[in-house]
């Protein structure tokens, strides 16, 4: 089953707290939901989140997550992200949405993103979101949802890359990745259809310096 947005939007800004994604601003929050949506697609043939990414200036958006963390601005989000339910008496309830934690498969995705991802800023996240051939470049118009159809392509062609740097520790920004930018992506492998196959294979992936 598809998760709520703010219950994946969370999984991430819980990571952010403790440390394993820095700088993890409302902006680089949308990439990375954007990228993880993108693998589940790919590996399980369902979507992560339910609801659908958006076609806006800077890269795919969800609106209603946008809505809910603006407050940030370009600022690291300090908080999970509550919603109001209703619940059995027929009352409004504040609740934090989450993803159980019983639910291995999709916190390794998350896991595996944030080790590719989780390190690089947002603004170099949005511009390779932007690539040619990218599933928010093959978006009908701006403001238009991007089919699903076109995330799950989007990493499993050559049109579809992402960066990937053996050192994950490093924070990688725009100026010292600009000399790499054309030469330093990798096509991702069409016969990946496991967690194991994806965990063997960004191991493999060589970060050539400048």
């Amino acid at each position: 089953m598809a998760y709520s947005t703010f219950a994946v939007a969370n999984a991430f800004i819980e990571r952010g707290i403790s440390g394993q994604v820095p700088n993890l601003s409302p902006m680089k929050l949308q990439k990375l939901i954007f990228f993880a949506q993108s693998w589940c697609l790919r590996i399980f043939n369902k979507p992560l989140v339910d609801e659908f990414f958006a076609k806006w200036e800077y890269g795919p958006v969800i609106p209603s997550l946008y809505h809910a963390v603006k407050e940030y601005g370009s600022s690291t989000i300090g908080n999970l992200i509550g919603s109001l339910e209703f619940s059995e008496n027929g009352y409004n309830e504040q609740v934090t949405p989450v993803i159980p934690a019983n639910d291995i498969w999709m916190h390794r995705i998350i896991d595996s993103v944030v080790s590719v991802y989780g390190c690089m800023s947002a603004a170099y996240l949005s511009k390779i979101t932007h690539l040619p051939g990218s599933a928010w470049s093959k978006a009908n118009s701006e403001k238009s949802a991007i089919d699903n159809k076109l995330l799950k392509e989007c990493i499993v062609t050559e049109e579809g890359r992402f960066f990937g740097a053996r050192d994950f520790g490093v924070h990688f920004d725009l100026e010292k990745l600009k000399c790499r930018v054309n030469d330093d992506f990798v096509a991702v492998p069409t016969d990946i259809n496991s967690i194991e196959d994806m965990d063997e294979w960004l191991r493999g992936i060589v970060d050539n310096d400048c």
